[in-house]
């Protein structure tokens, strides 16, 4: 019988659609609603690897490439659930059972897939956020949660590329300035963090 338990916690599964198609307005409404897709989808310490993996986003492979078996699962298991959100722990066993049967490599698949989709589930709820019209709603919560999940390697670049955009407010600039000498956070994005800043500070 399939395990119809939700893989997700409830601020994960209130994603109105698959693969995060995110509504124009902004509302109170909406940003509570971003706020807790974030706030679920935070890793509760920093991973071992960054996700979502470079290679699971879209990718053209030169002739002579050979994918790695990733790719090949992450095209299952957008073949196998049409609703990310809303997964079961059956559902992900029976992505995993198609990879295998496929040969592809399935070490710690129900472990590594729940963060990789994790990944793809909160990357539109950053964007979103570094796309705002009113920033001020978004201080200081936002600010604080992107650091957090630069510190913990989930969405890095996106979380990344969002807290710059709102850098005007004041829990941005000081969370980015942290950031860029933080050694829990990789050199490449200290480095572009710090970069940013100080072309900030440059005179005109």
């Amino acid at each position: 019988m399939t395990d119809d338990t939700p893989l997700f916690r409830e601020g994960l599964r209130a994603l109105p659609r698959s693969w995060g198609h995110w509504p124009d307005e902004e509302t109170p409404e909406r940003w509570a609603l971003v706020r807790g897709v974030l706030e679920a989808g935070l890793p509760p310490a920093r991973l071992d690897e960054p996700e979502p993996r470079i290679h699971l986003k879209d990718k053209f492979f030169a002739d002579d490439e050979y994918p790695p078996d990733d790719w090949y699962c992450n095209e299952i298991l957008h073949e196998l659930v049409k609703d990310l959100p809303r997964i079961t722990v059956g559902q992900l066993a029976e992505v995993e059972a198609a990879c295998a049967a496929d040969g592809l490599d399935t070490t710690d698949f129900p472990q590594a897939w729940t963060w990789r989709i994790v990944g793809r589930l909160v990357e539109p709820a950053l964007n979103w956020c570094g796309i705002a019209d009113d920033i001020d709603a978004l201080d200081p919560w936002f600010p604080e949660l992107a650091a957090l999940y630069i510190r913990r390697q989930m969405a890095v670049e996106r979380a990344t590329l969002s807290l710059l955009a709102v850098r005007e407010l004041p829990s941005a600039r000081a969370a980015l300035t942290a950031l860029a000498v933080d050694e829990d956070v990789d050199e490449e994005t200290r480095e572009w963090i710090a970069r940013r800043l100080q072309e900030d500070e440059a005179p005109a």
